[in-house]
C-alpha cells in the first residue's frame, strides 16, 4: 500500500511540473496592417515614443497592445471596433495580463516573447 502511494504522489508531483514548464496560451499575434484605423490614430497619438509593440487578438473579443514606453511596458485593450477599453502599466517582475475566455477560465495571454515590433 505505502509503495502504490508513493507512486501517485510521484506522477502527481512529475504532471504539476510539466504544467508549470508548458508555455501559457499565448494570444494570436495580429500584424498592424489588421488593426482599426481608430484604434492605430489613438494609440499612435497617445503612446508617442512606443517601442517594441506586439498586437494581439484576444480571444476574438478585443484586440491588444503591448510595448515599452519610458522604461514601463503598457498593456492596452481595444475593442474590435477600435475604441479604447483600458490601460494597464506593467510593474517589474509583474505576469504578463490573463483574459478570460468564455469557454475557457483563463483565456490567452498577451506575451511579447519571441515576438517582432510591427
Amino acid at each position: 500500500m505505502k509503495k502504490l502511494i508513493t507512486i501517485i504522489c510521484a506522477t502527481v508531483l512529475l504532471v504539476s511540473c510539466n504544467k508549470e514548464d508548458r508555455k501559457e496560451n499565448v494570444c494570436p499575434t495580429m500584424q498592424r496592417a489588421s488593426i482599426p484605423s481608430s484604434a492605430l490614430d489613438h494609440f499612435d497619438s497617445t503612446y508617442v515614443g512606443a517601442s517594441s509593440v506586439a498586437w494581439f487578438n484576444v480571444d476574438s473579443k478585443s484586440i491588444c497592445a503591448v510595448f515599452d514606453l519610458n522604461n514601463n511596458e503598457y498593456e492596452v485593450i481595444y475593442n474590435n471596433a477600435g475604441g479604447f477599453v483600458s490601460e494597464e502599466i506593467e510593474l517589474e517582475n509583474e505576469q504578463e495580463g490573463k483574459h478570460e475566455d468564455a469557454n475557457d477560465e483563463e483565456g490567452c495571454e498577451c506575451d511579447r516573447e519571441g515576438e517582432h515590433e510591427d
